[in-house]
């Protein structure tokens, strides 16, 4: 869901060469691309580009609401490298399993940040302001181990950033949905 409505045109490449291939920029034209919906399954080491848009103008007024978007991903098995308007906004990771094979180590993926590790702050400059739809690219790759199912992504959808205050020993809590509607496409690998 974007925003909490349903994204219902995903596209879908496979591939690693898709950043070679301008899958990351957002006038690519996608439209030869497989939709696909969310849940996405992958296969055992697959790696799935998937491209969606949004209006920057369905995104709650930054003057009237005092918190952040951040674009929430949620799934098990998989990481991803996620753009915006062709800008690198960051990498994901579902769970520590993948951190934790080939190592005796024991690493979390939250040891490198003190937010939450599901969610990926938009940021207002990188939005288009000029009425063209914004454009989330994201490169999604299994790392399941041996013996375990393939990778999901079970959940992909913009909303404002949950906080949890303590006031006066009071807590508070912010984070509505935005609303917005939008185009999602999924391309699998060459």
């Amino acid at each position: 869901t974007l925003g909490g409505f349903p994204l219902t045109e995903w596209a879908m490449r496979p591939g690693l060469a898709g950043e070679m291939g301008g899958y990351t920029k957002p006038d690519l034209d996608d439209t030869s691309w497989d939709e696909q919906p969310v849940p996405v399954r992958l296969a055992k080491g697959d790696v799935r580009w998937l491209r969606t848009t949004f209006s920057t103008g369905d995104l709650p007024d930054a003057e009237a609401v005092h918190a952040p978007v951040v674009l929430e991903v949620k799934g098990a098995r998989a990481k991803a490298t996620i753009w915006l308007n062709g800008r690198l906004i960051g990498r994901w990771l579902s769970d520590n399993d993948w951190l934790s094979q080939g190592t005796w180590a024991r690493p979390l993926r939250v040891m490198w940040s003190s937010a939450d590790a599901d969610h990926y702050p938009v940021l207002r400059e990188v939005l288009r302001k000029d009425g063209r739809p914004n454009v989330l690219s994201i490169a999604f790759e299994d790392t399941s181990a041996s013996g375990a199912p393939a990778g999901e992504i079970t959940s992909l959808r913009l909303r404002l950033n949950d906080e949890r205050l303590d006031w006066n020993g009071k807590a508070l809590e912010r984070g509505p949905l935005v609303r917005s509607r939008g185009r999602v496409a999924v391309r699998p690998a060459p």
